[in-house]
């Protein structure tokens, strides 16, 4: 039983959020907002040609990773930020800045939701196909988000704002990374 475990693990951790990047370019989700700083990429032609009217990308994952010990598993789950990829066109642009703000305090909801609901699993099948169901409302989610928001005067609706900042404190409970399962 302990092998199949660790074998779990080792797969959900591989397919969960298997990354090799280095620490410095991942930036995870805490209470402070982000920077101009924290954008590294650099606008140039190759970006404009594939994104021609965005003012500004992160990108983001909810990541998992994980920990067997005796019968306990920790799992670490983490809203984060790639900062190497990720840009803002014009550096001093607020509203860009506070709109993906929006996005990533939106990644860590779901990384919450995440946290809350791992708990429930009993295998590798249950937790990968939780993941996968949670990305996928994730995305949907941002995609309602940008629909509403999109160059949308200040960044982001008061509505919307409001209801992140609601959903984050619904979830405040689970806003630990760490969670521990004893199978």
């Amino acid at each position: 039983m302990r092998h199949i475990l660790i074998l779990a693990c080792t797969v959900i951790s591989l397919l969960l959020c298997a990354s090799t990047e280095d620490t410095e370019d991942i930036l995870c989700w805490t209470e402070r907002r982000l920077t101009f700083e924290d954008f590294k990429a650099v606008y140039n032609d190759s970006i404009h040609k594939a994104y021609p009217t965005a003012l500004g990308l992160i990108e983001k994952t909810i990541r998992v990773n994980s920990k067997l010990k005796g019968d306990t598993i920790t799992y670490v789950i983490t809203a984060c930020m790639k900062r190497n990829i990720s840009w803002i066109k014009m550096i001093g642009d607020s509203a860009t800045l506070i709109h993906e703000q929006a996005h990533f305090d939106i990644c860590e909801i779901y990384a919450r939701i995440l946290r809350r609901e791992i708990k429930s699993t009993t295998s590798k099948v249950e937790a990968k196909a939780l993941w996968k169901l949670t990305t996928k409302n994730e995305e949907i989610e941002h995609d309602c988000f940008d629909s509403e928001n999109c160059h949308v005067n200040g960044g982001v609706k008061q509505e919307w704002q409001s209801y992140i900042q609601n959903r984050l404190k619904e979830l405040d409970n689970f806003k630990d990374p760490a969670v521990k399962i004893v199978y």
